[in-house]
């Protein structure tokens, strides 16, 4: 993302912070006074005409972090993010080795828009997401 100032990039962290996970954030672009042709962020657009809104949801989990703590789980850790899933023929049964799942969501691949191998479960249980970690299956989800 560019900015126009810290300001700018301060609100964009200020937005990001926001304690419900998962939901939907507005990106805006288009063209400013300051940088013309420069892509922007946060930014007031030069006219309503150049302004595009676009919905993204991301997820943590898909983002490179190098530098990630280790943290240990709390009982209430349920879910797991598993990448590749098992093909959907197979998800139910490999599933059922861990324990109950309350959801399995599938994450779509950005450039086709069709369901990908990777995403999120959530089991009933701490102690079936652990089995799932445990087994390699799957890692802690950062949500």
């Amino acid at each position: 993302a560019v900015f126009s100032d810290s300001v700018d990039a301060a609100k964009a962290v200020s937005a990001l912070a926001d304690p419900a996970a998962g939901a939907p954030f507005d990106i805006v672009s288009g063209l400013s006074a300051k940088a013309p042709g420069a892509p922007l962020a946060m930014v007031a657009p030069a006219s309503a005409a150049a302004t595009q809104i676009r919905q993204e949801v991301l997820h943590i989990d898909e983002l490179p972090m190098p530098r990630r703590p280790e943290v240990e789980p709390i009982k209430e850790d349920c879910e797991v993010w598993v990448d590749p899933l098992p093909e959907a023929t197979e998800l139910k049964a490999w599933l059922a080795a861990f324990g109950e799942v309350v959801d399995v969501f599938r994450l779509r691949d950005a450039q086709t828009g069709q369901f990908s191998d990777r995403g999120y479960v959530r089991f009933q249980e701490h102690a079936a997401a652990l089995a799932c970690v445990e087994t390699r299956g799957g890692g802690w989800g950062e949500a």
